[in-house]
């Protein structure tokens, strides 16, 4: 029977994994047989959480409104893993109806979702014979 190192399992990256819907997303992808990137604002935080995702947990610094943020997490993915499998994007825009706080500012925050998923894509289109797509049920 063939032994499964990480390089063989599937690579996940959910954002905003720290707590809340994402941290279970990422124990269930955990759960089945992922690799999982706890992408986590606040490093120490993801850290944290990676604790309890699982041995295959890795955490991962990433401010979705960030583009430096961004670039450095998916080149991090590229040097360790070489490839991206699933995107969870789940960070979320916190306190967005909180009196006082400009439109501008709350749009601004959803855009970093988008920022995340075309900085990815490179990481999801390599050649058919690298890319794995998983779908878990």
């Amino acid at each position: 029977m063939k032994q499964i190192t990480m390089q063989d399992k599937p690579v996940a990256l959910v954002t905003g994994a720290n707590k809340g819907i994402g941290l279970q997303i990422a124990k269930d992808l955990a759960a089945h047989g992922f690799t999982v990137l706890v992408g986590s604002r606040n490093l120490e935080n993801g850290e944290t959480a990676v604790k309890s995702v699982g041995a295959d947990a890795r955490a991962l610094q990433l401010d979705v409104t960030n583009q430096d943020s961004i670039a450095a997490a998916a080149e991090r993915i590229r040097n360790e893993f070489g490839r991206l499998d699933v995107l969870v994007n789940n960070a979320g825009i916190s306190h967005a109806g909180k009196p006082g706080r400009p439109l501008q500012e709350i749009a601004m925050s959803g855009m970093g979702t988008m920022a995340v998923s075309n900085g990815y894509d490179s990481l999801t289109r390599q050649p058919p014979w690298t890319l794995r797509r998983t779908i878990v049920e």
